[in-house]
């Protein structure tokens, strides 16, 4: 492969806000790592612009677009942007994706990705036009290039707008191509004395009106019989697709509402079937083209579809996210290698049917990438010192246990073997020090990569932490390492049962009564708890008892005790708290952690509040007051590195000020 280089010497405003030279590639290299263009999302192949030093990169193509267009989609000129002017990344609002760079309007918050903006058929105006019957504006057909438009509903069928779509982007109305060019009226064999007409607006009875088929209520478009009040959704008149995913034989329609167990997802039904003479199957109409492989993020292999799994009478099977009992006699989706098992019906709440593997050989686990730190020596397979990417000095593993110290990675006290700097009071422990720089979580579909050091509040629990942390590839979630090594199902010693993670769970955390509207829970009881809670330290040092505390999940004292010897305020018993029993002492959790209970002392930073740097301090016996609210400093606070000024700060107040200033 021949392939030249030249240095292109481009000013910022011709790279767009890029500070770097710019070298030219004619063909980027096969087979290394797969990179993309920062402009419009898309892999590099082929020439390509590249920086060195920062990994930005630009098709050729992508390295010449125009700083502004004017768009027949829009009335005022769109300005090319690198930056978001929101707080996350903007969503395109024709095609809904939200990669690269994008034409922006400030003037009404419109926002075009590079591959509609620019789009042939757009810049020559020669794009279709529909005036349909069901809307008073003129409706586009849309050149999708991704499925993001599957949030959106169809109003004839009522179904996610995927395809060839028509749309109003002004009102929100979407159409599916095939959906406008459905016939006025027809003839149907499921009602032979009358022509059905296309009605936009179904009526309305009093007792309501379904589907004779699904005998659900009616949405979207209906082709309807007036005189005998008979309709029928347009979803059942649609085509369906010959090829189906999950089975070898042919289905065939019974056209008459029968009362059934579907075969394919274990639920019943009251409608139309499909049925399969060779197997003697009977599915939902929905469950026809169920994917026959799967991947998603609560498990590591992908899972196949069954429609049934052999008895076995020593086991019950419950289902790994809504954990209850799968009927094994119907169909689920299952990994034979790891005995995992989940509900057709659970994936299809999630929207993860649609997550299918075609080609089986690409069943590779959802692996991690390599770490990020190097071994300078080594012994028995532990490195003995190590250089890690986020302190400057190497860093020497330590056997012997050591007291009141906290780990810089994720703010546990140090336990157990961890790796310390002999010239700086930096510690992490030896799992930390080996995080992967790029990993996935249960919890989301995104790739995580590991930041560095700072103060940020985590998404889940909503502490303020400092350390490192995980944030998703569109940067729109952090997570502390606390909750990155949450499992969604996991035992936890304040109860006697597992629990699983619940994304509809409604109630109360049993730790401290909050209202939660998603978390962990037990499927035997009402056992609840929030990230909150099981980020609670098990022991703690504070000042006002000798020996560590111990969380406390039960009180069995004299109801007279129920007080708290932190703050003197009476103590709710049902919740957990902190106790040492040596002393009879007891406190409040939050009383115990005190505010922000997750930022390390000795960090030193700028702020808007004072001239100098400032350092984050906890007093413990001298409480001087605070420069704002002249209270004492009793908590976290800020205080000054220069020796003859004696500034200090609540942490609150100053990032109160700070954020007025912003």
């Amino acid at each position: 492969m021949s392939e030249s280089k030249e240095l292109l010497n481009l000013t910022p405003e011709q790279l767009f806000s890029h500070d770097h030279p710019m070298e030219f590639t004619e063909e980027h290299k096969k087979g290394s790592d797969e990179v993309y263009c920062s402009r419009c999302g898309d892999p590099i192949e082929g020439s390509c612009y590249s920086c060195s030093y920062c990994k930005f990169y630009l098709h050729e193509t992508c390295s010449d677009l125009p700083l502004n267009i004017n768009h027949p989609l829009h009335e005022h000129a769109l300005n090319l942007q690198v930056k978001s002017p929101y707080p996350t990344q903007p969503a395109c609002d024709l095609c809904f994706d939200g990669e690269g760079f994008f034409y922006h309007c400030s003037s009404c918050q419109f926002d075009l990705d590079i591959k509609c903006a620019l789009s042939p058929e757009f810049i020559s105006g020669d794009f279709t036009k529909l005036e349909h019957f069901s809307h008073p504006h003129p409706l586009i057909l849309v050149p999708t290039h991704n499925n993001k438009r599957e949030r959106f509903i169809c109003a004839v069928c009522d179904e996610p707008t995927s395809g060839l779509v028509y749309c109003c982007m002004d009102c929100e109305f979407y159409l599916h191509k095939r959906c406008t060019e459905l016939p006025p009226e027809i003839t149907h064999p499921y009602h032979r004395k009358h022509p059905l007409a296309l009605l936009a607006n179904p009526p309305v009875h009093q007792a309501g009106c379904s589907c004779y088929l699904c005998k659900n209520p009616y949405q979207g478009f209906i082709y309807h019989c007036s005189r005998c009040e008979f309709g029928i959704k347009i979803k059942h008149i649609l085509p369906i697709q010959p090829e189906n995913e999950i089975h070898e034989h042919t289905f065939i329609l019974l056209p008459k509402p029968i009362s059934f167990f579907c075969d394919a997802c274990g639920t019943d039904g009251d409608c139309i079937s499909y049925i399969c003479t060779v197997c003697n199957l009977a599915v939902h109409k929905e469950c026809m083209l169920l994917p026959q492989i799967i991947k998603i993020p609560r498990h590591m292999h992908p899972i196949s579809h069954v429609y049934y799994l052999p008895e076995n009478e020593d086991k019950q099977w419950d289902c790994k996210i809504c954990y209850n009992e799968v009927k094994t006699e119907y169909g689920s989706y299952y990994c034979s290698d790891c005995n995992y098992i989940v509900h057709v019906n659970c994936l299809r709440e999630r929207d993860w049917l649609k997550m299918g593997v075609r080609d089986v050989s690409s069943q590779q686990t959802m692996g991690l990438t390599p770490n990020d730190y190097s071994i300078i020596s080594a012994e028995d397979v532990t490195a003995t010192e190590i250089k890690h990417f986020n302190h400057e000095h190497n860093l020497m593993l330590i056997e012997e246990m050591i007291d009141g110290k906290y780990c810089d990675a994720c703010m546990v006290i140090i336990s157990g073997p961890f790796y310390s700097c002999k010239q700086c009071d930096f510690f992490l422990h030896k799992s930390c020090a080996k995080l992967p720089m790029k990993t996935r979580f249960w919890f989301s579909w995104s790739e995580y990569l590991l930041q560095e050091y700072s103060i940020f509040r985590c998404h889940y629990c909503e502490f303020l932490v400092s350390g490192l942390h995980y944030m998703s590839e569109r940067k729109t979630t952090i997570c502390c390492l606390q909750c990155c090594a949450v499992p969604d199902f996991f035992a936890h010693r304040g109860h006697e049962h597992p629990i699983f993670f619940d994304s509809k769970y409604k109630g109360n955390c049993t730790g401290c009564g909050d209202e939660m509207y998603s978390g962990f829970r037990c499927k035997n009881n009402d056992f609840a708890m929030d990230y909150q809670c099981i980020a609670l330290p098990k022991t703690i040092k504070h000042k006002g008892d000798k020996h560590p505390l111990k969380l406390t999940y039960h009180d069995c004292d004299d109801p007279s005790q129920y007080y708290c010897d932190i703050c003197e305020e009476k103590r709710d018993p049902a919740y957990w708290f902190y106790s040492c029993t040596a002393c009879n002492f007891t406190a409040h959790a939050k009383c115990t952690l005190g505010n922000h209970p997750f930022i390390n002392q000795g960090i030193a930073a700028t702020f808007k509040c004072h001239p100098h740097p400032l350092v984050t301090v906890r007093k413990v016996y001298y409480y001087p007051s605070c420069e704002e609210c002249h209270k004492p400093c009793l908590d976290l606070a800020l205080e000054c590195t220069e020796p003859s000024c004696n500034y200090i700060i609540h942490w609150d107040c100053s990032y109160r000020i700070d954020s007025q200033n912003l």
